[in-house]
C-alpha cells in the first residue's frame, strides 16, 4: 500500500537507497527525507559507476539530477533544469540516452518550450543541441554512433502527425524521412538503422506499411 496525503497531512517521507541484488546493507544517498520533494526514474550510469537520480522541488519548476556514489552514497550535482512553470518528471518518455562508446548522452528536454534533443558529455555538460525549432520531437529511434546520425519522429510538418527524420549528432542536415500528408503511427527501423517500415494513414487513408532507405527513397509498399 502506497499512502498518500489528504489535505494537512505532512507528505511521505522519501530516501533513495542502493543495495546489491544478492542483498546486504543498504547505502542511503544523502538526501534528506524531511525534504519536500520528488524522485524521477534513476538512471545507472553505463559503467555502473554511479546512480544518476532525478530529484525536483515541490513547485515542479526545478528539476536536478544527483550523481550518486553507490559506496558511499555521497552526491554530486550532474544537471540543473529551471523553467517558469513546470517540468514533466516523468512520463513515457526516456530522458536520458546513453551512447554506447562512453562518450556522451542524449537528453529529451522541453526547457525551450518545446520538447527537444541535446547532447551532453559523461560529466553532463551540454556539447551541443541536436533539435532545434518550434516541434515537439516524440521519440528517439535510433543513433548510428559509426556515423553520428540520430533517427527520431517528431510533430514538425503537422502537429496531429508523427513524422520521421534523421539529423547530424552536432545538429546539422535534419532530414525528413517520412513522406505525404499521413500520420507515420508506427516506424519500426532495421538493426543497423539501413531501412525502416512505416505504418501510416490519415483520416481519409487505411493504414499502409512500406519499406523505405534511411536517404528517404521508398523501396516497397
Amino acid at each position: 500500500k502506497m499512502r498518500y496525503p489528504k489535505v494537512g497531512d505532512a507528505n511521505p517521507q522519501v530516501k533513495v537507497g542502493i543495495v546489491s541484488p544478492g542483498g546486504g546493507s543498504i547505502t542511503w544517498s544523502e538526501f534528506n527525507p524531511k525534504d519536500d520533494q520528488y524522485f524521477g526514474r534513476p538512471y545507472w550510469k553505463p559503467d555502473g559507476s554511479k546512480l544518476l537520480v532525478q530529484w525536483m522541488n515541490r513547485k515542479q519548476n526545478n528539476l536536478k539530477i544527483w550523481e550518486v556514489d553507490p559506496a558511499n552514497g555521497m552526491k554530486t550535482l550532474f544537471y540543473n533544469e529551471e523553467q517558469k512553470t513546470w517540468i514533466n518528471l516523468d512520463d513515457d518518455r526516456q530522458r536520458l540516452h546513453f551512447l554506447e562508446n562512453g562518450k556522451g548522452f542524449i537528453l529529451t528536454s522541453d526547457v525551450s518550450g518545446y520538447t527537444q534533443l541535446y547532447f551532453h558529455d559523461m560529466q553532463g555538460k551540454l556539447i551541443n543541441r541536436i533539435t532545434n525549432g518550434k516541434f515537439d520531437v516524440t521519440e528517439l529511434n535510433y543513433l548510428d554512433e559509426k556515423n553520428k546520425i540520430v533517427y527520431f519522429t517528431a510533430r514538425k510538418e503537422n502537429t496531429a502527425h508523427n513524422d520521421f527524420y534523421r539529423i547530424n549528432l552536432n545538429g546539422t542536415k535534419m532530414q525528413r524521412l517520412s513522406f505525404g500528408d499521413f500520420n507515420h503511427s508506427n516506424i519500426n527501423l532495421s538493426p543497423n538503422g539501413t531501412y525502416f517500415i512505416s505504418t501510416h494513414g490519415n483520416v481519409s487513408t487505411p493504414n499502409k506499411m512500406t519499406l523505405v532507405n534511411n536517404k528517404g527513397k521508398i523501396i516497397r509498399e
